[in-house]
């Protein structure tokens, strides 16, 4: 796909930053000056969950909360569409956000005849734009923690480095403070009890300061240990961070040229843990000629995922199957289709 990056550099009097930045943004989103750099990844938290709706009847002028019929508000999109009439989209609005899925949904998913609303950070007013203009201007660690202070939704894992010589990252935006697995599934929307009660404090936000490691790494990992007071909530994908811990740990005297070759490294570290665990497992006096070959192919994989790896690609064809095998029973017998 082509990138949703663009080269950009400004250059005035006060400041001189250089990176990259989003089509239409007035600054540099991932960068550096003469005195600090800055990058990001998505932090993976999740901010928002979906509640069910009740309301009074077919004309959804009013619905159920707290032990009364409250009035609901609309919002008419009129959407052109060519060489016919405009299309006309009501959506209706509660307390907690807009209803997202009713009976007028016509998309993949099956609504059973009910209405979800949401309930997302991100319809919440914000001030995000003002944390890049900050950060391309930011002098040292104090002007980049009162920057990133700006950043709202999504959550981002915010890197930094200094010429003083300081790191610190910081997995920064206004995350609610959830029960464990709180919105993990469609809550009730007809009391006030499974809403969002506080936002985590700002200051307890998962960080790190000059660790002694000697770096930071973001590649939207786990961004804490069990230990983390607050529930997290989200996806997070494990192995590319393990990865490049692991690489890092190892470094010393890096370069610029180290670290191209790290962001161009194809190995699989899940494969790695994976594909001999399947192969110790596979019973090769049982296969076939075909069989054999393939098995061959998957026992003699470098864990490089190169373009013209055939034991690559026998791993992730039989992952797939793997998980299919495991798992498809038990969704088959509970009605629930799945992608595969």
């Amino acid at each position: 796909l082509p990138s949703l990056w663009y080269e950009i550099q400004i250059h005035t009097p006060k400041y001189n930053a250089y990176g990259v930045s989003f089509p239409g943004a007035p600054c540099v989103i991932i960068g550096f000056n003469d005195s600090i750099a800055f990058g990001f990844t998505n932090a993976m938290r999740d901010v928002r969950d979906y509640y069910e709706v009740k309301f009074k009847d077919e004309s959804r002028k009013e619905y159920w909360f707290d032990s009364a019929w409250h009035p609901t508000t609309f919002r008419i999109e009129k959407i052109a569409v060519k060489g016919q009439p405009d299309y006309l989209d009501t959506v209706a609005y509660t307390h907690i956000g807009p209803v997202m899925y009713d009976k007028s949904y016509t998309g993949n998913r099956n609504t059973g005849n009910k209405n979800y609303a949401v309930r997302w950070k991100a319809h919440d007013p914000s001030n995000d734009g003002k944390a890049f203009y900050m950060l391309d201007r930011a002098k040292n660690y104090e002007d980049y923690l009162e920057a990133i202070k700006n950043l709202h939704t999504p959550g981002q894992n915010c890197v930094f480095s200094s010429k003083a010589g300081d790191i610190a990252i910081w997995a920064q935006g206004e995350f609610p403070a959830k029960w464990r697995r709180q919105g993990d599934f469609i809550m009730e929307g007809n009391n006030s009890d499974y809403f969002w009660q506080y936002q985590i404090p700002q200051a307890e936000n998962p960080h790190q300061v000059n660790p002694e490691r000697g770096f930071v790494s973001s590649a939207n990992q786990l961004p804490t240990d069990t230990t983390y007071p607050y529930y997290l909530g989200g996806n997070y994908p494990p192995y590319r961070g393990f990865e490049i811990n692991r690489r890092l740990r190892a470094m010393q005297q890096i370069t610029p040229d180290d670290m191209m070759k790290l962001q161009t490294d194809n190995y699989n570290i899940f494969g790695e843990i994976a594909a001999p665990e399947l192969v110790s497992r596979i019973h090769e006096a049982t296969l076939d000629p075909t069989e054999r070959k393939y098995f061959q192919m998957l026992k003699d994989w470098d864990y490089i995922n190169a373009p013209n790896s055939t034991g690559c690609t026998v791993f992730v064809n039989v992952w797939d199957e793997f998980e299919k095998g495991v798992f498809s029973d038990e969704f088959d017998a509970s009605g629930v289709k799945l992608p595969w």
